[in-house]
This record gives structure tokens, sequence and C-alpha cells, in this order.
């Protein structure tokens, strides 16, 4: 389960850039080595919970520090909010009369 759910976050990391490629590529290794590791150790199990904490330790370093804030993705992130309001106002123009 928890390997299902680090492929898909690594995807959607990738391909949105939310977060920086460094952190996303090694967490589809990760997700490999517990789809097919986990029943052979029971050590294994602690990789996620150690993956979390790698994750969170980063968000909350990147939001302390105003130089790492845009490793985040925030400016992506508000520029696609912007294009999608910019297209509904335009959509709405040209449907009214």
């Amino acid at each position: 389960m928890a390997a299902v759910f680090l492929i898909s976050q690594a995807t959607l990391w990738l391909r949105t850039g939310v977060m920086p490629r460094w952190l996303a590529l090694p967490t589809h290794g990760v997700a490999l080595v517990l789809l097919f590791v986990v029943s052979q150790s029971t050590w294994v199990v602690l990789i996620f919970p150690a993956w979390v904490l790698l994750v969170s330790v980063y968000i909350l370093i990147a939001h302390f520090t105003q130089s790492g804030a845009a490793g985040l993705g925030t400016e992506y992130a508000m520029a696609a909010v912007s294009r999608v309001e910019t297209e509904d106002v335009s959509k709405d123009a040209k449907e009214k009369p």
C-alpha cells in the first residue's frame, strides 16, 4: 500500500514540479524496495516512516527559509491559479453577447 502511494506521489512531484527532482526520483526507488522486499525483512517496514520524516523535514526547512520556499513550487502553483482565473474570465466575456 505504501509503495503505491509513493509511486503516485513521486509521479505527481515530477510532473508538477512541486518538490525538487532530487527528492522525487529516490522516492520511486524507495517505492520499488517497498514493493518487492517488504516480505523478506521486517526492518524494511521502517523505510516508509523514514521517508515521511525526510519529506517533512525538507518541507519545514524550505518553509522557514525564504530562498527555499520557491523550491516547493509555490510560484508554479500561483501561476497556474492565475492562468485558470484568466481563462475563466475570458470564457465568460466570450459567452456574453
